[in-house]
């Protein structure tokens, strides 16, 4: 998930040029400006996210027993 965090955070920076020429959409902003203001960001919330549901599965207490012993 790190490595994905890194591969859109400093890609979008690395191929500004390249995803300038994209255009999205009617409105007319470039693929290069809408992933350096908003995509990286809300692909960062997206890893948050997997990584809450991935951590919540693989520590749930199995059995159903409580977490506290008691």
């Amino acid at each position: 998930m790190l490595l994905l965090w890194v591969a859109v955070s400093f890609g979008s920076c690395y191929f500004a040029r390249d995803l300038a020429a994209w255009h999205l959409g009617p409105w007319g902003g470039s693929l290069g400006y809408w992933m350096a203001a908003q995509g990286a960001v809300l692909m960062f919330l997206v890893i948050v996210v997997l990584d809450a549901l991935v951590m919540n599965r693989l520590e749930a207490p199995e059995g159903g027993e409580a977490a506290d012993g008691g």
